[in-house]
């Protein structure tokens, strides 16, 4: 009989970003050059940083890729994460394995609900240079050679334009989601993005559920099984592994 186990197991976290500091600071966007992408605030950096050990902690495999939104709130995020991993692993040569790469299509919702019209760029240019923001991260993890799912050449799907609606957002989420997952499926992927996306990702997974409130640094940790076939796989459904308080995720069965 043939065996049913699994080769092995695909670990994904999905995490909100840690503290932004227009949301403690009210004055911060009046003299801000680019008051839509507020950075994060002191604490911010503590909590991405404590954050990033619980998760280790929680996963107890290591974290092989992550992907993160170009917004700066996201990158210093990442930042922080790599630094975690790095002071937490024993093993040099998983942490030197560690990659990072900005992924466009988990950016925050574009639109107005998201970011009022006072702040938002007044030509909808939100300013991203991949090779600018690129220098935010790590420069020993950033991976130069993935391929993006969503990005400004119009070789690919565009960035995300402003004004999407509801269906569009979750639409948007849930591809990058999966297309990530199965493109990496021999690796543990993180994915740092914003809260609309934790929940997307969440209530995809956890069916007739409406996910209502994500903490700064909110995650989820998810893992599906893999049965390797040659040069292909078959991958089983994502289950979530970590969802309390702890994980500062609220949600409702509808």
């Amino acid at each position: 009989m043939e065996s049913t186990s699994p080769d092995f197991y695909q670990n994904l976290v999905v995490l909100r970003h840690a503290d932004r500091l227009d949301f403690s600071d009210h004055s911060w966007t009046a003299t801000a050059d680019r008051p839509w992408d507020p950075p994060l605030m002191e604490d911010g950096f503590v909590r991405a940083f404590n954050s990033g050990r619980a998760i280790l902690n929680d996963l107890g495999s290591p974290i092989h890729r992550i992907f993160v939104s170009p917004f700066l709130r996201c990158l210093q995020t990442a930042a922080q994460i790599v630094a975690a991993v790095h002071h937490v692993s024993a093993d040099s040569a998983a942490t030197s394995q560690l990659k990072v790469s900005i992924e466009y299509g988990l950016c925050e919702k574009l639109n107005h609900k998201a970011i009022p019209p006072e702040v938002a760029p007044k030509d909808w240019n939100w300013g991203f240079n991949i090779s600018d923001l690129q220098t935010i991260l790590p420069t020993v993890s950033t991976d130069h050679s993935v391929e993006p799912i969503y990005e400004e050449a119009q070789t690919k799907l565009p960035m995300p334009q402003f004004g999407e609606v509801p269906t569009i957002i979750r639409s948007r989420f849930e591809q990058v989601f999966k297309t990530l997952a199965d493109r990496y499926h021999s690796q543990n992927i993180m994915l740092i993005t914003h809260g609309i996306g934790v929940g997307v990702v969440v209530s995809t997974v956890l069916k007739n559920t409406r996910v209502f409130h994500v903490d700064y640094c909110g995650y989820a940790i998810l893992r599906r099984p893999i049965f390797l076939n040659h040069d292909s796989f078959v991958a089983g459904n994502f289950e979530l592994c970590s969802l309390d308080d702890t994980a500062g995720i609220k949600f409702s069965k509808h």
